[in-house]
């Protein structure tokens, strides 16, 4: 039985301003976040990815009917965030915990991977030369 003004996992927030997952069971949060997350996502019309910059772009043009007057990839340079480390010149118990930790990012990350490459086939971007 629920408690009075509890809400199940992704239910809308109350005015009290509690958090969407609080009456999750204890391990249960991670995966409640990663589905709101996930959820939040599919509502956004338009997202872009960092790494693929200039097909965001392009997406944004196609979905918009909007011209970027010089290409942001152009202006600020296609790779603009500095990797600082990579991943393999971890430990391969560091790599292990990092992956643990950013589980639940990774989950989002993928299926942001995955919505956004339909968008692309949807709207008929390929690959362009200006992506290069």
């Amino acid at each position: 039985q629920r408690r009075s003004g509890a809400r199940r996992c992704g239910e809308k927030e109350e005015p009290s301003g509690s958090p969407l997952c609080a009456d999750a069971r204890a391990g249960e949060q991670e995966e409640c976040a990663v589905r709101v997350a996930q959820s939040t996502l599919l509502q956004f019309t338009f997202f872009g990815l960092t790494e693929e910059r200039c097909k965001s772009e392009l997406l944004f043009e196609a979905q918009f009917g909007m011209r970027f007057g010089k290409a942001l990839s152009a202006k600020h340079g296609a790779g603009a965030h500095k990797v600082k480390m990579r991943m393999e010149e971890l430990s391969a118990q560091q790599q292990a915990r990092i992956r643990k930790l950013n589980a639940g990012d990774a989950a989002v990350y993928e299926m942001a991977k995955a919505v956004f490459d339909h968008r692309l086939r949807q709207y008929g971007i390929r690959d362009d030369p200006r992506c290069a």
